[in-house]
């Protein structure tokens, strides 16, 4: 004990009172001198995000919500639900089903998910700024 109460320059009572904190759970209501009335719980780190962080990050996701929906809205019904059934179904069909469904050929179901994924960016870009800069940035 001497020699660790040497090297980090504190009394031997510091490093047995140490040791002993060390072996056991402890209280985080102890105060940790007699002078500031701090307790254990004012040092421990909370890491989950606090209410402002929580709030703000809410009302980011309903804006990106909202201007989705926008954006789909925007879209033709033809171009909304290719681009419904390719990314947003439970089971995400494939371009051959959707050009059995639509009659057409399955190049232009890309044609037409590559348009529309254009037109719903564009609209998201112009509602979501900061979406616009990192998409300029990417």
């Amino acid at each position: 004990m001497k020699q660790i109460s040497d090297h980090l320059q504190v009394k031997q009572t510091d490093v047995v009172e140490m040791n002993g904190r060390i072996r056991g759970d402890m209280t985080l209501n102890v105060q940790l001198s007699d002078e500031e009335g701090e307790q254990w719980q004012d040092r421990v780190a909370d890491s989950s995000p606090d209410p402002e962080t929580l709030l703000v990050e809410a009302g980011d996701r309903e804006r990106q919500k909202a201007a989705l929906s926008e954006a789909l809205c925007a879209l033709s019904p033809r171009e909304r639900t290719i681009v419904e059934a390719r990314y947003m179904a439970d089971e995400q069909r494939t371009l051959d089903d959707l050009a059995n469904t639509f009659g057409i050929s399955r190049e232009r179901i890309r044609q037409i998910e590559q348009r529309a994924l254009q037109r719903i960016k564009s609209t998201l870009c112009a509602r979501l700024p900061e979406l616009a800069a990192a998409s300029a940035s990417a």
